[in-house]
């Protein structure tokens, strides 16, 4: 069954629409907060637990944040806007999204 996205999930994409959804706001804000402790951290494992502290808060909103992308083989028939009811979303695994929380 397709996912829909809702307020508190990370979109991974590109443009405007993903940058200004609530749940990739929400991460960005996140991700402003920890910067001192990140920049701080001496190991990459040091870093990676201070993402997977983020991944982990984003799990705990209520309702609980996934991490989801789009359908590649589905994305290419819909009318170009990446959160539409044509769009088909599928969860992240999680290393991938602490992956994407460390490189913002």
């Amino acid at each position: 069954m397709p996912l829909k996205p809702e307020k508190n999930d990370v979109l991974f994409g590109r443009g405007s629409v993903i940058n200004s959804h609530s749940g990739n706001i929400h991460l960005r804000s996140l991700t402003d907060g920890q910067t001192q402790d990140y920049l701080k951290a001496k190991t990459k494992a040091e870093r990676r637990q201070i993402a997977f502290t983020i991944y982990e808060a984003i799990k705990s909103l209520d309702p609980p944040g996934r991490f989801l992308i789009e359908d590649p083989l589905m994305a290419a028939k819909k009318d170009g806007n990446p959160i539409t009811s044509k769009s088909v979303w599928m969860p992240v695994e999680k290393d991938k999204a602490v992956d994407k929380i460390l490189n913002l």
